[in-house]
Order: structure tokens, then C-alpha cells, then sequence
């Protein structure tokens, strides 16, 4: 009992002394809820050379309490933007309700009113994100300068000011002495943020705030150096031992400094996320391990080290296991017929990939995973395609059901483990920026020999010295490979060479360690179809010749003939897709992964000859959507010979 009252005066008396303190003047009210971090701006230069805002700002607020707490209530006053990208001094915003856990971060921001519906599905609030906007245009945002106030019911909750900024908190004590850091704010100038250290120090000062270089929305602030020298997006500091990025242990992970690194988070679909793959699960929605495993060898033969994470498929023990394919992130998913990456709005009853990313992949993640997911099949017109994939971008789908694909023996495992490793490589490619023709969308072309290529995708590589050199294209001109046979009539006595049950060298029947994926180093020459020499086959060194027009000899002198799916003759090229791939995509405007902005792609493509200073430069959107890569759905010819190898 005494016991008891004691507790009961010491609470008493300490409620009294905190009163008296925070009743002194400059000693300001402290909360649960903080602001974090803040990202940085940026702008982009159109075609008549105009600046133009780019997108909204970010900034994030962190639960740093013992106890759940619900945004309701509480209001951003900040500087704003409308939707004419004029700068605003001060604007109001509610916060919706979102219920934070203790040490829960989460980031807002600016949404326009009247945004593209193609892109809402991509802007829907999820426990990690929400948008902020009134109901006319307004949304938070800032350039060098600006400010941000948390408030309750009329009360500075937290406060903070930068760069020009004298904007005063509401309450007094919120802010002492000078504005923290300008930010940087140019063309080009992304993923930069203002935020305080790992321990969030809270002083109202701007001695708690620091430039930057990496923003870390979503995670902890825990980058401190600003050096990436391998070019990859990850800093140095983060690629130690010890190290995290945004909460995320890369080095424990395999990354790291000296080396290109990627990360691929694979979910894929299952009827029952907690029983494991059964029956009813079409094998071809199921990673293999194997081609998982020729993946990562074909990054590693070119010296960049890719980390495919399928969570604990492979790996049922606590903790992860980078050889095992498990970072702690790929998981199943619930399954639907169909996934698609238009807007749900107008495909009721069809799976939106970004409603999954919203869901299933943790915010912080973004910063470093590209996300993709093994599903069933794609809405008409991609019905039947073997998956689609932002181009470039940092999303990608496989749909390898209905197919036929099966693992009921060794022949059947080798054509789906090949197939699926074909075409992870190929759509993983459109996120890198790789076309079906490198630089370009011209398909079929011999001399690209590279998995984007359709000759290739799921057939494999052919050895170019090989007397077997021009299987893939004879074979592909006989069966067509396209889904109007009119695209590429075949060569009178191509059969010739496609004796009746035989197998390409090396094909999808082969053992996966024989079965070739990879993309073009450049290295073949180009071929004139006004002047074609046969017996420089592939024009790489040491190549076979090939029969292109299927006459039945080797021509001594140029021929005129059509090789690849485009009408008119033109010179074939080949493409370095090594040398030109885009895997630095990070630290763009709101500090996750966003790719190339809609607004450059749509410039470029309406005005190809105009030199456009932003061209060629990584520019970020508000919405992590991107444009696609348009792929053929395969003839029936492709299907029925898929299942005849799968028995």
C-alpha cells in the first residue's frame, strides 16, 4: 500500500515540474509524431527550352512514441505549388487518418487535383505512403526554400524551416536561430533530402538537419557519405559491413563497393499463399531455382552482381539467405487469371501490379528492388504474351501460364527452367532500357544476338561458329515466331535445314547449363539487306555462314533479301546492350526508384530529331509508373511446339 501511494506522489510531482517547464518561455512542447526527412525538387526543360516543375515534393513523419497514434487530426502548413507549378507561401493541408505504430514511418506527398486517371491506380495511399492535396490544385511543395509545420488543433507539433525561409512556427519555442540548408534544387538535381540523424535528434535547431546526398524515405535515416563510385546508386558507406541503407542490410545481402548491384524483388502468385505450390499452381508462375541461378550467372559473367529475392522458397529457415534467393522480401501472392498494369479502374476483376506493390513490398525497398511478380496470363491485347515490363523503368511482369509448361520430367524441367530464364532476363532487359532490337524495335534481326531478341528469347543463343548457326533463324521464318504470319513469309526451302523433330543446338530442351541467355556485347557487324554477304553469317568473328534467303547455296556475291519482321531493306545493326544498359535509377526527385518521366518519353517520341537538353538524362514522376514495352503475343504454331517439348 505504501508502495503504491509513493508511486502515486512521485507522478504527481513530476507532472507538476514538467508543467512548470514547459511553461517556460523558448522550451517547446515535444510530440510523438516528428518530421524526419524531407526530399529535395527538381525540374525538367521541354522542347522550346521552357523550365517546367517537374512533380510534387515528399517529406515523412515518424512515430517516435511508445503508442499507435492516428494521423486524423493533425494539419500541414507548408509553402505549396497549384497545379500551374506557381509557388504558394503557405497552404493548409489535412492529414488523412492513418494509424502509425511506434517507430512507424510515413511519407506524404504532393498529389494535383485532376491527375491523369491512367495513373491513379499508381497513387492509391497504402500504410507506408499517402498523398496530400486540396481540392483545387494545391499541393505541398518547395524549391531552394520553404517550410513545414505539424500542427494539432492550432499548436506546433513540429516544425522546420530551410534555405531563405523565416517563416515562423505558430508556436512559440518550435524554432530557434538560422534555417537549416538550402536544398538543391536545378535540372537534373535528384534525390537529395534534408533530414535528421539516425537517433532523431530534435533541438528545433538546424544543427538537427543535414544535406543528404541519399534520401532514405520510408527507413532510417542512416547514410551519412556521398560517395557511389561503382555507379550502381548505392552509397559506399551503405555496401560495408555493418552498413544498412534505409534500414536495409545491402552488404549482408552481397553487395558490394567496387561492384554493380541490382535487386529484383520476384513474388509470384499462388492459389494458397500459406500452404506452398500446389497442383493447381501452373508450374510456369513458379520461380525455378535454376533459372534464378542462369540469371544471376549471365550478370556475373559481365562483372555486375544481381540479387533475386523469392523470399523462403528456397530457404525455409529464419533469417535470409542470399545464395538461396531469400532477402526477406519476394513472398506469394493471391492469385488472379489475369495481371495487368493498366488502371484497375477499367479492368474489373483484374489484378493491377501496382495495387500488389502497394500491398506487398515495403516502401523502403524502393530504393534499391525492382519489383516484379510470376503471374497466370495479361488481359487482351497481351493475352498469351509472355510477360510486359516498364521500358525503362523499375516494374516488370513473366506470364508464362497456359503455356503448357510443366516439370513431370527431366525434359519438361529443362524446357520450363530455360523458358522462364529467357524471359526474366528479356523483360528484366525493358527495365534496363533494352528494345527488341537494342536501340531500337526492329525484331528478328540475326545479327542481334541477344535474349530481347524474339529469335532468342526462349530458344537460346545459337554458337555463331557452329555449322548449327542458323538454326534459330530458320526455324523462326518456318513457324513465323509472329503472331501475323504475313510479318514474315517463309524463305522457299527453309525446311531444308529444320529436319522433321529436331531440336535447335543447345535448345530449351537442353540442360540449363547449356542452355545460352544473355544480352548482345556489340561485337556483330552490321548487315546491308540491299547487300547481303551469307557467308559472313552473323558478321562476329569466327561465324558460320548462313543460307538467309534458303536457296540452298552459299552466295559468293551480295544478295538482295529481307531478313528481319521490317517491309523495307535496311542495314541490320547490332547493339551493345552491355555498354548501354541503365541500372543507376535511384535518388530520383521523391527518393524512390521512378524511372524515366512519361513527360520526356512522349517528347522525345513526337519530336525524334530536336535536340532536347534534358534528353538522355534520368527524370522523375510522381507516380512510380512508367511507360511499357509492347510485346507480340506468339502463334499458335509456338504454343502447340511448347507443349509437344513439355511431354
Amino acid at each position: 500500500m505504501y508502495a503504491f501511494f509513493s508511486d502515486r506522489i512521485s507522478i504527481f510531482l513530476f507532472t507538476i515540474v514538467a508543467a512548470l517547464a514547459f511553461s517556460q518561455p523558448g522550451f517547446a512542447q515535444t510530440s510523438d509524431l516528428r518530421i524526419s526527412e524531407i526530399g529535395s525538387s527538381s525540374y525538367y526543360v521541354d522542347v522550346n527550352g521552357v523550365s517546367r516543375a517537374d512533380v510534387p515534393s515528399w517529406f515523412e513523419i515518424i512515430n517516435v512514441g511508445r503508442n499507435p497514434i492516428d494521423t486524423a487530426g493533425y494539419r500541414i502548413k507548408s509553402t505549396a505549388g497549384d497545379r500551374a507549378g506557381r509557388s504558394l507561401p503557405l497552404k493548409i493541408f489535412d492529414l488523412p487518418s492513418v494509424v502509425l505504430p511506434p517507430k512507424g514511418v510515413l511519407v506524404f506527398r504532393g498529389r494535383r487535383e485532376n491527375q491523369d486517371p491512367e495513373y491513379q491506380d499508381a497513387m492509391l495511399p497504402s500504410r507506408s505512403v499517402a498523398f496530400l492535396g486540396d481540392n483545387i490544385g494545391n499541393y505541398p511543395a518547395w524549391r531552394w526554400s520553404g517550410f513545414i509545420e505539424l500542427v494539432r488543433q492550432g499548436k506546433t507539433v513540429d516544425f522546420v524551416r530551410f534555405g531563405a525561409s523565416t517563416q515562423e512556427p505558430a508556436t512559440a519555442g518550435h524554432w530557434q536561430g538560422a534555417s537549416a540548408a538550402a536544398m538543391p534544387y536545378g535540372q537534373n538535381r535528384f534525390g537529395f533530402a534534408l533530414a535528421r540523424d539516425k537517433a532523431g535528434g530534435d533541438s528545433n535547431k538546424a544543427s538537427d538537419w543535414t544535406l543528404r546526398h541519399f534520401a532514405t524515405p520510408g527507413g532510417p535515416n542512416d547514410v551519412t557519405c556521398t560517395d557511389d563510385a561503382d555507379g550502381d546508386g548505392f552509397p559506399d558507406c551503405s555496401e560495408q559491413p555493418g552498413s544498412t541503407y534505409a534500414g536495409l542490410p545491402l552488404y549482408e545481402w552481397g553487395a558490394r563497393p567496387g561492384t554493380r548491384d541490382i535487386f529484383i524483388e520476384m513474388d509470384y502468385m499462388l492459389h494458397d499463399q500459406n500452404s506452398g505450390p500446389q497442383a493447381n499452381d501452373d508450374p510456369g508462375m513458379i520461380p525455378q531455382r535454376a533459372a534464378l541461378e542462369r540469371v544471376r550467372k549471365a550478370f556475373k559473367d559481365r562483372g555486375i552482381a544481381i540479387h533475386l529475392d523469392v523470399g523462403s522458397l528456397f530457404h525455409q529457415a529464419k533469417g535470409t539467405s542470399p545464395d538461396d534467393f531469400d532477402l526477406g522480401g519476394g513472398q506469394p501472392v493471391p492469385y488472379r487469371e489475369k495481371l495487368s498494369f493498366r488502371s484497375a479502374a477499367g479492368l474489373t476483376g483484374i489484378a493491377n501490379v501496382y495495387d500488389y506493390k502497394r500491398r506487398y513490398m515495403h516502401f523502403a525497398r524502393r530504393q534499391v528492388f525492382h519489383y516484379m511478380i510470376f503471374g497466370y496470363r495479361q488481359p487482351a491485347p497481351y493475352d498469351g504474351s509472355s510477360g510486359i515490363a516498364e521500358l525503362p523503368g523499375n516494374d516488370f511482369i513473366v506470364t508464362l501460364g497456359g503455356w503448357g509448361l510443366n516439370a513431370q520430367n527431366a525434359r519438361a524441367r529443362n524446357v520450363l527452367t530455360n523458358t522462364q530464364a529467357g524471359t526474366i532476363l528479356h523483360e528484366f532487359g525493358h527495365n534496363l532500357g533494352l528494345r527488341h532490337g537494342g536501340s531500337d524495335h526492329d525484331n528478328y534481326k540475326p545479327v542481334y544476338l541477344s535474349s530481347m531478341n524474339y529469335l532468342f528469347q526462349t530458344d537460346g543463343l545459337p554458337d555463331t561458329a557452329s555449322a548449327s548457326a542458323g538454326d534459330r533463324y530458320y526455324r523462326a521464318h518456318l513457324g513465323c515466331g509472329s503472331d501475323d504470319p504475313k510479318d514474315c513469309p517463309p524463305p522457299p526451302g527453309c525446311a531444308r535445314y529444320v529436319p522433321d523433330g529436331s531440336e535447335p543446338q543447345d535448345s530449351p530442351t537442353s540442360a540449363p547449363e547449356t542452355f545460352r541467355i544473355d544480352y548482345s556485347d556489340g561485337q556483330g557487324g552490321n548487315i546491308n539487306e540491299e547487300a547481303v554477304d551469307e557467308r559472313k553469317g552473323y558478321g562476329r568473328p569466327g561465324s558460320a555462314a548462313i543460307d538467309f534467303n534458303c536457296d540452298g547455296v552459299i552466295s559468293t556475291t551480295p544478295i538482295t533479301y529481307n531478313i528481319d519482321d521490317v517491309p523495307d531493306l535496311t542495314v541490320l545493326r547490332d547493339y551493345n546492350d552491355w555498354q548501354n544498359i541503365k541500372i543507376f535509377f535511384q535518388r530520383l526527385g521523391e527518393g524512390d526508384r521512378s524511372g524515366l518521366s512519361v513527360e520526356l518519353e512522349k517528347l522525345k517520341e513526337a519530336y525524334p530529331n530536336v535536340s532536347i537538353r534534358a534528353a538522355d538524362k534520368v527524370l522523375p514522376v510522381a507516380k512510380d509508373k512508367q511507360p511499357l514495352s509492347e510485346e507480340t503475343v506468339p502463334s499458335p504454331e509456338f504454343f502447340k511446339r511448347v507443349r509437344e517439348l513439355s511431354k
